[in-house]
């Protein structure tokens, strides 16, 4: 096997990853100013993948990603594994980076090395969160809480409408502005700019989707979900209006993801953390539980060169 780096700001181009955060235009969009990544190669074949964005003397993988961390296409030896952490790390550690930082996806992706692997390479832990994800298995009101299910059938008789938006700029603006407002309500901001958040709609067209609770032309509640690889999707962005809250919308929504899931292919469907510093967000937490979610955990680890 053997060991590569890539370099884009110097026109050195990795081979693409169908994991869209591994990818150089998603680089570009969020504004990367000198990323690297390393690979393992067999007979010219792409096996493995990690990825970082340098800033001063840091090498994050992968800074505003759902995570980074290292990711692969078949098993590897780990001992192939082990010279090839030190392989980047001294390579990193070539271009003054002193302190690598990384956030592990949760178990539930398995294209991906554990945190425990880290662990036990010089890696110390910087904070765990809770994570929560629903294997798309089965019915999606079979498995709902019972008070959840008496809101969806109040839904289905209800007068909001629940659909999939088509990705036009008209349409994906009004999401964005009505999530960015709904936060602004709580005190919250958005973690996406409009412009990053349309390039990435558009250039990884089919990945980001939109889907709304409406009354009548009034938005309810909305929800952006993310297909970061194969098998997976993420609950990336969602808003509810407060005055539509007592209607439970995005019960509705939930019930409307679950099935463009199935329609798709997809596997689990991640509904990210409900934790803040590792301290549990108690709603948070129990309504994605009354929608039939496990838990997980989604961990943060550094490393001092």
């Amino acid at each position: 096997m053997e060991f590569n780096v890539y370099r884009p700001l110097f026109n050195i181009i990795p081979p693409e990853v169908d994991w869209i955060f591994y990818q150089t235009s998603y680089w570009r969009i969020q504004n990367y100013q000198n990323p690297i990544a390393f690979t393992i190669t067999e007979e010219e074949k792409l096996v493995a993948c990690i990825a970082f964005e340098m800033e001063e003397d840091r090498a994050i993988s992968l800074p505003r990603s759902l995570f980074g961390s290292l990711w692969l296409n078949q098993e590897i030896p780990d001992s192939t594994l082990h010279a090839f952490v030190s392989y980047f790390k001294a390579q990193l550690a070539d271009l003054d980076i002193h302190y690598i930082e990384m956030t592990c996806p949760s178990h539930i992706y398995q294209n991906f090395l554990p945190v425990e692997f880290w662990l036990a390479r010089d890696f110390q832990l910087q904070s765990r969160e809770f994570n929560q994800h629903i294997p798309v298995v089965g019915d999606f009101e079979a498995r709902l809480h019972p008070m959840e299910r008496r809101k969806l059938k109040k839904l289905r008789s209800g007068k909001l409408c629940f659909q999939e938006e088509i990705g036009s700029t008209d349409t994906l603006t009004e999401c964005h502005e009505f999530i960015a407002e709904c936060r602004e309500e709580q005190g919250l901001t958005i973690n996406i700019t409009k412009r990053k958040f349309l390039n990435l709609c558009f250039r990884f067209d089919g990945s980001y989707q939109a889907f709304t609770a409406r009354m009548g032309e009034d938005l309810a509640s909305v929800v952006i979900t993310c297909q970061p690889g194969p098998g997976y999707q993420y609950y990336y962005l969602p808003a509810t209006d407060a005055r539509y809250k007592k209607y439970s919308p995005m019960v509705g929504l939930m019930e409307l993801i679950y099935e463009d899931c199935q329609h798709r292919g997809i596997s689990v469907l991640d509904l990210g953390v409900s934790s803040i510093k590792g301290e549990i967000q108690k709603g948070l937490f129990e309504f994605k539980q009354r929608l039939g979610a496990h838990q997980s955990t989604k961990s943060t680890v550094y490393c001092e060169l």
